[in-house]
């Protein structure tokens, strides 16, 4: 699509709805994320989802469209606990600029290079995965393993969107234990026995994800199709299965 086609379409969501967002998934190492385009004119800021694997696209969506019904009956953010249907709540923060630029060039082209204000929406606690950056700080490739493909480059022997079914309990931090490559596309990897994992909290996340959350990851790169690795929850240490 050509940018003067998706500034059209931006528009027309913004004059019939208020606002546009912009999704940013697929063929990447990165989280998901999702951010606002037009808020600026009837909010005074933007506001952007990043990272929380674990929430469906249709349930950010959702999020965001309660957060600023929320916000146009009062838009002191500072405040503010915005809660759910599902009694999960979230706070706003203040992104630096630093992430803006990286990320959220759809709102850079669009104000022209105007200084916007964004706000990122923090899931409480119990729903805060590893994949939610801190993005009131700058941006640092080093401290933010999770977010280091904004500025580095994939290296390793397979598509940098990769994706595996992982269970919700890595995103958290939990430790992988086994792991299977059953196509050359194709991975599984778990923080029990795959077996006794509930299928709905099973996700399909980036390779990349995984990586920056557990470094030594990068065993599971070199394993065969059909192979699998596996070790105890308290050690670093692969062990061949299969």
């Amino acid at each position: 699509m050509k940018k003067e086609e998706f500034k059209s379409i931006i528009n027309s969501h913004i004059k019939n709805f208020g606002y546009h967002v912009t999704t940013v998934a697929g063929k990447s190492a990165l989280p998901r994320y999702s951010y606002s385009i037009g808020l600026e004119y009837t909010l005074g800021f933007e506001l952007v989802f990043a990272g929380g694997e674990i929430f469906k696209l249709k349930e950010v969506t959702e999020i965001m469209k309660n957060i600023i019904e929320q916000l146009k009956i009062n838009s002191d953010w500072t405040k503010m606990n915005f809660k759910s249907d599902d009694l999960k709540s979230y706070t706003l923060s203040k992104v630096n600029e630093s992430w803006i630029s990286l990320m959220l060039d759809g709102i850079e082209d669009y104000y022209k290079g105007k200084k916007i204000i964004v706000l990122q929406i923090v899931p409480d606690q119990n729903n805060k995965t590893l994949d939610v950056p801190d993005m009131s700080i700058e941006f640092n490739a080093e401290k933010n393993k999770i977010w280091q493909w904004l500025v580095n480059e994939w290296t390793y022997p397979i598509a940098e969107g990769t994706l595996v079914f992982t269970n919700s309990e890595a995103l958290f931090g939990k430790r992988i234990t086994e792991l299977m490559r059953w196509e050359e596309d194709e991975w599984e990897m778990f923080t029990d026995n795959s077996d006794e994992i509930d299928k709905a909290n099973i996700k399909a996340v980036p390779f990349g994800i995984l990586l920056g959350i557990d470094s030594t990851l990068k065993e599971a790169i070199n394993v065969k199709e059909g192979k699998g690795l596996w070790r105890e929850d308290d050690s670093l240490e692969w062990n061949p299965w299969g």
